[in-house]
């Protein structure tokens, strides 16, 4: 007289748990979906783009300079500019477009030394228009440096001369 019945939560169980699995399956399965097919007409205006410049060159072009006025940086000096410039013409950057500017600058203490590197990062644009328009700056300070130190690592868009 002993019958042996299964009860009704491990029926209930185990109900719930095919539903379960057949909802993974489900997802799985929906997930292994490849990419629909492209258009014909898509390809061919891919084809003709010009290939965009990738990513920042690896490399940065860093520029020293030593007995840089930092009271003339902040003034915005014309004298101060056309050092920029120069010191800058000599690494070759007109025509290019930077993506990173990292600047440290000494002038002391370590805060003298950050706002010394963010005059001269919003000084940049005026040396050369065009090239750090929509560059992201750093400012770092450098507590070993003489007042007046700077260096400029400037990270550039690559070209795509280097990317063929």
């Amino acid at each position: 007289m002993n019958d042996r019945r299964l009860s009704t939560p491990a029926v209930a169980i185990a109900g719930w748990l095919f539903a379960d699995l057949l909802l993974a399956f489900l997802i799985i399965t929906l997930g292994m979906d490849s990419e629909p097919e492209a258009e014909p007409g898509a390809e061919a205006a891919e084809e003709t783009a010009e290939p965009v410049p990738h990513g920042l060159d690896l490399e940065p072009v860093v520029v020293e300079m030593d007995g840089v006025s930092p009271s003339a940086v902040a003034d915005g000096d014309e004298e101060a500019v056309r050092e920029l410039r120069e010191a800058l013409d000599e690494h070759g950057v007109a025509g290019r477009e930077a993506g990173m500017v990292l600047t440290f600058g000494a002038d002391g203490g370590a805060a003298e030394g950050e706002r010394f590197a963010e005059d001269v990062n919003a000084l940049l644009p005026e040396a050369h228009p065009g090239v750090f328009d929509g560059a992201v700056t750093r400012t770092f300070h450098n507590l070993s440096g003489s007042p007046g130190w700077l260096r400029i690592e400037i990270y550039l868009f690559a070209s795509s001369e280097q990317s063929e």
